[in-house]
């Protein structure tokens, strides 16, 4: 079994599949975004990287450490996103997982996080990798 968090609407079109993670144990933003490429050998990010081929918008993996896990909002969080950049063509078969990138969106507070959201569906889809 397998999920991705959400797909974000603008206008009744897709215009993002998002999954995150959360750091746990003392681990980083970072650390949770690898974890989550290797879950399940690796089988969900394929699932990610599969719906941001086949809907032609950004999939994005956000990786959160919270300094107080505990607590009911993300408040002192940091949001680490890396957009996965899908093949031009999708292969028959399984996807070599090692051919698909990642690239670094950058590194975010609550708001600012919030406000990443809140642009999404301003810009173009992704259609492949790019240079």
């Amino acid at each position: 079994m397998t999920d991705v968090d959400w797909i974000e609407w603008r206008r009744g079109n897709p215009v993002a599949v998002i999954e995150c993670r959360r750091a746990m144990h003392g681990d980083s933003a970072e650390d949770a975004i690898a974890h989550f490429k290797r879950l399940n050998r690796g089988f969900q990010f394929e699932v990610l990287c599969r719906l941001s081929f086949e809907l032609r918008v950004p999939g994005y993996i956000v990786g959160i450490e919270d300094p107080d896990p505990d607590q009911h909002t993300y408040q002192g969080a940091r949001f680490v996103i890396e957009e996965v950049v899908p093949p031009e063509t999708w292969p028959k078969g399984r996807l070599d997982l090692g051919s698909i990138e990642t690239r670094r969106i950058g590194e975010f507070d609550e708001q600012e996080y919030a406000q990443f959201l809140a642009r999404l569906g301003g810009r173009p889809a992704t259609q492949g990798k790019r240079g």
